[in-house]
């Protein structure tokens, strides 16, 4: 992002990684989840809801995958008192979730989370298994390549088709949304 925020005698390295820059702009990211509610409203299958909630948690919250299988609800309803928080997330009231993701060498780490109360109900998905991450994991990334290929830029389409991490590309996509927010 190419502003200074140590102190200039302390270097600072941008991360260049391979698949730096890989996201969903939030306009693609929009047409994902109302071709999953369509696809919903021809079948029928609850699953397709589910996947809504499980894309909304994973952006909103910024979580890899396996949140989807572990996270737990710790606080149901908590009043913040932060005005700053407050006016951040837009509610006063919050569910926080705990979550349990990879950390360094194998070693688990476990993450408190928060989603604004308002939208517990859509952001907050059933708990998931292995097989329903998997096949969330191939919905997302065949809709994105199949229908909006042409409209992503270079790294993300090599990361969906090289690393095939469709559901981290939600984890990306919540870090640039922050970026540029902040």
């Amino acid at each position: 992002i190419e502003v200074q925020i140590l102190p200039s005698y302390i270097e600072q390295q941008e991360y260049t990684g391979k698949y730096s820059g890989a996201y969903i702009p939030p306009h693609i990211l929009e047409r994902l989840v109302y071709d999953i509610l369509e696809l919903f409203e021809k079948t029928g299958n609850a699953f397709y809801l589910k996947c809504v909630q499980a894309i909304l948690f994973l952006v909103y919250t910024g979580s890899r995958r396996e949140a989807l299988l572990t996270y737990k609800v710790v606080h149901e309803k908590l009043e913040v008192k932060n005005e700053m928080i407050v006016s951040m997330i837009g509610d006063s009231t919050v569910t926080v979730v705990e979550t349990e993701e990879k950390g360094k060498k194998g070693r688990k780490i476990k993450h408190n989370k928060i989603i604004p109360y308002s939208l517990r109900d859509i952001a907050l998905p059933p708990r998931f298994s292995k097989s329903e991450v998997a096949r969330l994991a191939e919905l997302v990334r065949k809709i994105l390549i199949e229908k909006y290929a042409t409209e992503l830029n270079d790294v993300t389409k090599l990361y969906l088709t090289q690393a095939k991490r469709s559901l981290h590309l939600l984890r990306h996509t919540s870090a640039y949304s922050f970026l540029v927010a902040s």
